[in-house]
């Protein structure tokens, strides 16, 4: 009965996690500055009519947002010291990475 039971939630548990596999995409990438070197801690935020979320990159500016609704997006790159960077018509599709190369600015003197 027990082993029923545990294959029972076992299936349940990756038809579940195929079927989500199936039915959100990612957006993923780095930000460089206007040396080419990575920035680290900078805030990434992407949006479509349906979803809002925001991450930060890491040491090497890399960055990624899983399980996002398929849609239109629209990435907003800050950090202090850099201009802010608006990306424009992200298409995200299910099952697909999206690709988002980055690059932040210094403002002129």
């Amino acid at each position: 009965m027990r082993r029923w039971l545990a294959a029972g939630i076992l299936f349940t548990l990756l038809a579940t996690g195929l079927a989500a596999a199936g039915v959100t995409g990612q957006i993923s990438g780095t930000i460089v500055d206007d040396k080419d070197q990575p920035v680290a801690g900078a805030t990434v935020t992407v949006h479509s009519d349906t979803a809002e979320e925001s991450t930060t990159t890491d040491e090497h500016g890399h960055f990624i947002f899983i399980s996002l609704p398929p849609g239109i997006y629209v990435a907003i790159l800050e950090k202090d010291r850099y201009m802010t960077v608006k990306y424009t018509h992200l298409v995200v599709n299910a099952g697909e990475v999206t690709p988002l190369q980055g690059l932040l600015q210094h403002p002129p003197d």
